[in-house]
């Protein structure tokens, strides 16, 4: 069946509105899992930051922790962070000056694998 001149017209306007429509999904896509990341990211920097003043305002000299600042086995973990059982990865996030441990450094990326393991996936 042939389309008329008005029909078609019609037909391309559909068309062009579906492309802008997945465009605009696909754009608001790639925002919010950056943003996501992004967020992830910070509250990891957060967690450490806290655990590592902590740990130099109490002195801590020899450091168990298997795990980064502020999760898992580390003596400042909180709440949920203690859930966090990160394997130890060398990185290039080191523990406060002068504390002495096993692991002295530690890798943020794996940080934020273990909060995003915490937090709704964007799909």
């Amino acid at each position: 069946m042939l389309a008329t001149d008005s029909e078609a017209r019609a037909l391309e306007a559909f068309e062009t509105d579906i492309r802008y429509l997945e465009a605009t999904f696909k754009a608001f896509h790639q925002t919010t899992r950056k943003r996501t990341a992004w967020r992830i990211r910070t509250g990891a920097r957060r967690v450490v930051a806290r655990a590592q003043d902590q740990c130099s305002a109490a002195g801590t000299v020899d450091c168990p922790a298997t795990t980064p600042c502020g999760t898992g086995n580390c003596l400042f973990a909180e709440g949920v962070m203690v859930a966090l059982r990160i394997p130890p990865s060398p990185g290039k996030v080191s523990r406060p000056k002068g504390v002495r441990s096993e692991y002295p450094t530690f890798s943020e990326d794996s940080l934020v694998a273990a909060f995003r393991s915490l937090t709704p996936s964007v799909a």
